[in-house]
């Protein structure tokens, strides 16, 4: 793993250390119109930065490359996140004392999922979404939104023709930022000084304690703690002030964050704690990351003899649901069509395509009630409870569900 002339994509430091190669793979969303099709693949190396402890991929592929204008990811085909999304609305409202002429921006805003919560409150909305098919869906609904990437030229724009926020909101986006440094200041140049940030994001920890490695793939350039996250705004005079623990994503944190001298607002104890708690994890990520690499060749070759068995008996195997981290499972795994038959997904911009590296095909649900599994393996672990219940109402013959990451296991 050559980290030569590689730099933090945070501070810039040199110092890194290296923590999980997966080899190389297709970007993950990046699908297939046929089996055919060229495809480029990068190298997926997870390092860690010894300075602000930040975790990395270490490739620097164009965002324009991964999050290209016919992006397929699409919030509002999960019925588990619209809840979350209209809770989250009800919630911050609340916390915050939203009212009447107050002003909220969404950072990648996807298809409105979230922000169409705010329409009959006569809060001012801005949704910021750089996908084209994405954003035209969340202004048929009526939200106003910047279709672009959010950069510091373009929190400018935004700020000149809009003013400053009360709140930004930023779930699941940190992630997906090469440019940290520029993202963190773009956000900071549209919050008033008395105003708040929330952002969600999945736990680095559960990569290594909850064995969620395949949620490592080209789009996430970065993972975060709670102390990473607090690290990244103290640079900007802001900070970490509460948070809440998420079952999203398979565990996610909530962080609230205010200005540094907001007074009125003391940072909460348990707060302390679990940044503390995080440093400590941070500091240790190596040895976690090594008891993972060799979790996960066991794995493989379990699941690998599970699908073998499968197919010199002739029973059928399917997956269901085509998230971005069945890409990374499969293409490290090595699985094709000759175990995995097909994968069903309710999104209609994935069926008929192909996942990347592979030549296994994405049908639908109405086409694949007509096959008749023996084992249908679930990609989407983290809303297992959502899918099984449709898996259940999909098929009437007997089959065993098999679920992929964190851990394979049957259920009846």
């Amino acid at each position: 793993m050559n980290l030569e002339n590689k730099k933090c994509k945070f501070c810039g430091s040199k110092n890194l250390e290296p923590l999980l190669d997966l080899g190389h793979t297709p970007i993950a969303n990046s699908l297939l119109s046929n089996k055919y099709e060229n495809i480029s693949i990068y190298s997926l190396i997870l390092f860690q930065c010894k300075k602000c402890l930040i975790t990395h991929s270490i490739h620097n592929i164009d965002k324009k490359i991964i999050f290209k204008p016919d992006y397929v990811y699409l919030s509002s085909y999960s019925k588990l996140f619209l809840e979350h999304a209209s809770k989250y609305v009800k919630d911050v409202i609340k916390k915050f004392s939203l009212k009447k002429g107050d002003f909220v921006i969404e950072v990648a805003s996807n298809d409105g999922y979230l922000l169409k919560n705010f329409l009959n409150t006569r809060i001012k909305i801005l949704g910021i979404e750089p996908t084209n098919l994405a954003a035209e869906k969340s202004k048929m609904l009526g939200i106003p939104t910047f279709n672009d990437f959010l950069n510091y030229e373009n929190s400018k724009k935004i700020k000149k023709k809009n003013g400053k926020a009360n709140l930004i909101i930023a779930n699941n986006v940190i992630a997906h930022v090469p440019n940290l440094k520029e993202f963190v200041k773009s956000i900071i140049n549209l919050v008033k000084k008395n105003g708040f940030i929330t952002i969600e994001f999945p736990k680095v920890s559960n990569l290594f304690l909850k064995s969620h490695w395949d949620v490592i793939y080209h789009e996430h350039y970065s993972y975060f703690s709670l102390n990473t996250i607090n690290t990244l705004f103290s640079y900007s005079n802001f900070r970490v002030f509460d948070h809440e623990n998420l079952d999203v994503h398979g565990g996610s944190y909530r962080a609230y964050i205010c200005h540094k001298n907001n007074h009125l607002l003391k940072t909460n104890k348990e707060t302390e704690k679990q940044i503390i708690n995080d440093r400590k994890l941070d500091l240790n990520c190596k040895n976690y990351f090594l008891g993972l690499s060799s979790s996960i060749h066991k794995e493989k070759y379990k699941l690998l003899k599970i699908l073998i068995s499968y197919k010199l008996k002739n029973l059928k195997v399917i997956g269901y649901t085509a998230p971005a981290k069945a890409s990374t499972l499969l293409n490290f795994y090595g699985i094709r069509s000759d175990l995995i038959e097909c994968i069903v997904d309710n999104n209609p911009l994935k069926i008929g395509k192909i996942i990347p590296g592979t030549d296994i095909k994405i049908i639908s649900k109405k086409d694949a009630a007509i096959i008749k599994p023996d084992c249908i393996i679930l990609f989407a672990w983290n809303v297992q409870k959502e899918i099984i219940k449709e898996i259940k109402s999909n098929f009437n013959n007997e089959f065993k569900i098999l679920k992929c990451i964190p851990k394979i296991s049957y259920l009846k």
